[in-house]
């Protein structure tokens, strides 16, 4: 997830990863800085219920940009989970081939 991750840092067109507002929004460039998949030290616990709970390791997802479109951060996390089960999802930032926009006004 890390390195699908990695492909998002910089500048990209990302309203194939956001809720589409036409109306409203113009460009839909935006800068990343930074995006990981953080899994804290602490990550076995059992939430205090006792030894029969299965323990989970807690992970959660940190991105860090200059702005984000509406539902954009969901929308990256939800694809994240494809990437996690080996699904291809590389086509989403290729816009120019695989545009929601062009698409709606066709």
């Amino acid at each position: 997830m890390n390195e699908a991750l990695s492909k998002i840092v910089g500048e990209h067109d990302f309203r194939n990863l956001a809720k589409m507002n036409v109306e409203n929004v113009s460009n839909y460039k935006r800068l990343i800085f930074e995006a990981k998949v953080v899994v804290p030290d602490e990550t076995n616990i059992d939430g205090g219920l006792g030894d029969d709970v299965v323990e989970k390791q807690i992970c959660y997802f940190e991105i860090k940009g200059q702005a984000f479109l509406w539902h954009m951060i969901r929308n990256i996390v939800s694809v994240m989970f494809f990437v996690g089960k080996n699904l291809e999802v590389s086509k989403l930032l290729i816009t120019e081939v695989h545009s929601r926009t062009t698409e709606q006004r066709n």
